[in-house]
């Protein structure tokens, strides 16, 4: 299997690899969020390191998804500090963040169902395109050579994923797993040097599971990918993370390698008491 390349003109995304060596690519400060009365952050603070696989789990009403919306721009907490890079951005919109190299995948699949798998993924690289539709029916110049980039770039995702089967096959057509590996594929489209991962094995089967894992571990392994996965099935999350994390009622309470945080009375007693305000 060959791993997904990167373009070298996603210089924001991959050109500066080399400065972040010795500091976290992804930081949470003290970050507090607050719905009215409802704290669904409170002084949360973690990092992502280059190359990490970092998973945040918690019961239900954790603030996984707070967490998450934060980083991706959906929300703004009133407390702390975001940063990639070494840069805040919680001033930057979502698409500048996805810009940025900052991915995600959502638990709903949003895909395009009647549009083909590879138009899907051609979707994913919208971020990345610097011509409009004018410019791209000349197909010539610059604007030729971006198709081209595109182009390369989806097929690279295409042949990591093990789609090629299916490329013209409309979405809606594929059963469940594949989708969900579809979404995969379009977050990887834009070039991320962050892939936030939303249950991206949720209601799959062993198989479908196991495949997913692969190509997270895969990702990690020839490409360095940086990954925060929040994820409820805890095998997956044991079997592949470098470190978790883990939220209680908006709190960290562990941070920590896998078989620590595993023993863990406090992370014990959170699951069996479960919680509910994710």
């Amino acid at each position: 299997m060959s791993a997904v390349t990167t373009p070298t003109s996603n210089t924001t995304a991959a050109g500066s690899a080399g400065s972040r060596e010795g500091r976290p690519l992804l930081e949470f400060d003290e970050v507090t969020l607050r719905f009215s009365g409802l704290t669904a952050l409170r002084g949360v603070s973690l990092s992502a390191a280059p190359g990490e696989l970092l998973a945040v789990i918690g019961p239900n009403g954790a603030g996984k998804s707070s967490l998450f919306n934060c980083i991706s721009g959906v929300y703004r907490p009133q407390e702390g500090d975001i940063r990639f890079d070494g840069a805040s951005i919680l001033d930057e919109k979502p698409h500048e963040r996805t810009r940025r190299g900052i991915a995600r995948t959502f638990q709903e699949l949003a895909l395009f169902e009647q549009q083909t798998v590879l138009d899907n993924l051609m979707s994913g690289r919208s971020v990345r395109m610097r011509h409009g539709a004018a410019a791209g029916m000349l197909w010539r110049g610059r604007a030729l050579r971006e198709e081209l980039e595109h182009r390369a770039a989806v097929e690279d995702v295409i042949d990591f994923l093990d789609l090629e089967h299916v490329r013209h096959l409309p979405v809606g057509a594929l059963p469940y797993g594949w989708r969900k590996r579809v979404v995969l594929g379009r977050a990887l489209c834009t070039e991320p040097s962050v892939l936030l991962l939303d249950e991206p094995v949720a209601g799959m089967n062993q198989e479908e599971t196991e495949d997913i894992a692969r190509y997270l571990l895969d990702l990690k392994e020839e490409r360095g990918l940086t990954q925060v996965l929040v994820e409820h099935n805890l095998g997956v999350v044991l079997d592949i993370a470098d470190r978790i994390v883990v939220l209680n009622f908006g709190e960290v309470i562990a941070d920590g390698r896998p078989e620590e945080v595993a023993e863990d009375p406090a992370v014990q007693a959170a699951y069996l008491g479960g919680g509910d305000a994710r």
